[in-house]
């Protein structure tokens, strides 16, 4: 068997076997996003859940002092930035913010493609609000919402992660840019799908990680 398919063999054999180490997402997270589907849940009970997280704590208070909600006046706690941010777009800050601290690694090589491809989610999620932006504008009824199109494009890269992680276990066979490129061309939707899946996101948001990847 050729080198250049060994990875792609691996990773095939271990998706079909279920033993493929998918990533997990933390669980500060999904603490965040199971309250923030609760109708009865409130911003204060949110804040609580997000000040038990240091690093998260401080990105929301950063965010809510960002020139993106375009306040004057600073927020100086976890309580005061929720509250600015507001209920519907929290969830999928925190998720963006945890995923984020999922795409490193040592390995030079591999590190490089992480930041890569986190760079891409960020640069497609703002092309895609943006696009919803106008949309709604034109089309206030519609069903579709900013929300799930945010979420949406904040996953659907995904599924490189368990390719990159395989490279960074095996270095001096599969960290070579040649081979992971491939590799990811060929295997981060179907990986994508089956995260996304493991993480109980909708039907609609699994399909749109497979065509987003591809």
């Amino acid at each position: 068997m050729a080198v250049e398919n060994a990875l792609y063999v691996i990773l095939m054999e271990k998706l079909k076997q279920g033993a493929l180490v998918l990533p997990t997402l933390p669980e500060v997270a999904l603490k965040v996003r199971e309250a923030a589907d609760d109708p009865e849940v409130n911003l204060a009970d949110l804040g609580h859940i997000i000040g038990h997280d240091p690093a998260l704590s401080l990105g929301m208070i950063k965010v809510a002092n960002s020139a993106l909600l375009g306040r004057r006046i600073k927020v100086e706690s976890v309580n005061q930035a929720v509250t600015r941010i507001g209920l519907r777009q929290i969830k999928n800050i925190v998720t963006a913010m945890v995923l984020k601290q999922i795409f490193v690694s040592k390995n030079e090589i591999v590190s490089l493609y992480m930041k890569k491809s986190w760079m891409k989610t960020i640069n497609i999620a703002s092309v895609a609000v943006s696009l919803m932006s106008i949309y709604r504008e034109n089309n206030k009824r519609s069903p579709l919402s900013i929300e799930t199109i945010t979420l949406a494009s904040l996953v659907y890269n995904i599924g490189v992660l368990p390719i990159l992680t395989e490279a960074e276990q095996h270095p001096d066979v599969f960290a070579n840019p040649t081979f992971i490129q491939k590799a990811i061309v060929k295997l981060s939707s179907k990986i994508s799908a089956e995260i996304t899946r493991e993480w109980g996101f909708s039907d609609e948001l699994v399909f749109l990680a497979v065509i987003g990847a591809i």
